[in-house]
């Protein structure tokens, strides 16, 4: 019974282990002519109105293994991929999330869009060339693992009520929404570093950002833009200054907002490269918070 509720005949083939077919291969559907030929195709014609979470796995299944949908199963795929509206967003996030963890998931998504998955899951959700080159150059930057990125990138074309009301679709975690939810503004921000700005004001704009967003977004922009927010990435958002708030104290700073301020006005010298070692530091902070100039620190 277990073989009749299988998505694609592929994998509804078993092992017979007793009776005179012990070792003798199962397989009621056709499962090893259709392994031989490349195709995947469904059990049965309800197939995909019975679990359409099948949409996404033939999707799914056809770049992993180089295979291509039966002609009957893509034309019954088509007329049934509505019902991806009845599926859960837990399971819809599960699926997409196992094709986020494939090699190239750019051409999963590229399928779905062709066959209104992408808009049957959520009327915004939408899948061009070139969100799939921007996937394609999150791999190339490296980094941390490309998938939080790509989720980002799905809601890169999005306003911030279509970001959040596709977060809210796909019951995406706390960390996952904030990262879906910055799109709109990292790609706000695009535009203010497609021209060269001091290395304080890149990190002004972006360390409000989930890192994801950013990610996505050095993926996504061309030329300056990703340059710079790769350098944020990488180098300046770990920038601080040599003194901290024990340092100043001792320098004599009285304890209050000021020495915050201090602290502050000091990363963005470092940043910019006004700075260049402790000393030039203490000199900073004792004019900025009126201490003896002369002191050795």
């Amino acid at each position: 019974d277990d073989l009749f509720r299988r998505d694609f005949t592929v994998n509804a083939m078993a092992l017979a282990l007793t009776g005179s077919q012990a070792s003798d291969i199962v397989d009621p559907f056709g499962g090893r002519a259709d392994l031989k030929a490349g195709l995947l195709r469904i059990l049965h014609e309800g197939s995909f109105r019975d679990d359409a979470t099948r949409v996404l796995r033939g999707a799914r299944y056809e770049s992993r293994l180089g295979f291509r949908l039966e002609r009957r199963t893509l034309r019954w795929l088509r007329r049934d991929v509505g019902y991806l509206q009845t599926i859960s967003g837990p399971r819809i996030r599960e699926e997409l999330a196992r094709a986020l963890r494939e090699p190239q998931p750019e051409g999963i998504l590229l399928r779905l869009q062709r066959v209104g998955a992408l808009a049957a899951i959520h009327p915004a959700l939408s899948f061009d060339s070139r969100r799939a080159r921007a996937f394609a150059g999150r791999r190339e930057v490296g980094g941390e693992p490309p998938a939080p990125a790509c989720r980002a990138l799905l809601a890169w074309g999005l306003s911030p009520a279509e970001a959040a009301g596709l977060a809210a679709r796909l019951a995406l975690t706390k960390r996952e929404t904030e990262a879906v939810r910055a799109a709109p503004e990292a790609r706000a921000v695009e535009r203010e570093l497609s021209r060269e700005v001091k290395p304080s004001w890149a990190v002004e704009l972006l360390s409000p950002l989930p890192v994801a967003a950013v990610w996505a977004l050095a993926a996504s922009a061309p030329g300056q833009a990703r340059q710079q927010a790769l350098r944020y990435l990488r180098r300046w958002r770990y920038v601080k200054p040599s003194l901290d708030g024990r340092a100043l104290l001792a320098m004599g700073a009285r304890e209050g907002p000021g020495l915050g301020q201090a602290l502050r006005r000091l990363r963005v010298a470092k940043l910019d490269g006004e700075v260049r070692s402790r000393r030039d530091e203490e000199r900073m902070a004792s004019a900025l918070l009126g201490l003896d100039a002369d002191r050795d620190g």
